[in-house]
């Protein structure tokens, strides 16, 4: 389950050009600017929800934003982190 929110938005008069969100998935998030290739008019500004907002950013981007936040998941889950194995080993006199 993916949380998104919209933090700000670019407007052009009342055409909305880009979006700055953050999403989140668990423990693993991000945060980042969408601008719209080719922002259209689809509604009067004053009946946009963040959940449009929302829906537009992820099917422009083709879902690559929660994609990355899945890829993430399983690499945390997979990650031994070499240099850590033995950090901790007590010291011999």
């Amino acid at each position: 389950m993916y949380n998104w929110q919209i933090k700000s938005i670019t407007l052009n008069g009342d055409l909305i050009t880009s979006a700055h969100y953050h999403v989140a998935c668990g423990d693993i998030a991000t945060e980042g600017h969408w601008t719209f290739k080719n922002p259209v008019l689809i509604k009067p500004l004053d009946e946009v929800t963040q959940q449009n907002i929302i829906s537009w950013v992820d099917h422009e981007s083709a879902h690559a934003i929660t994609d990355r936040l899945d890829e993430q998941a399983v690499t945390l889950e997979k990650v031994d982190l070499p240099w850590m194995k033995n950090a901790f080993k007590p010291f011999k006199d």
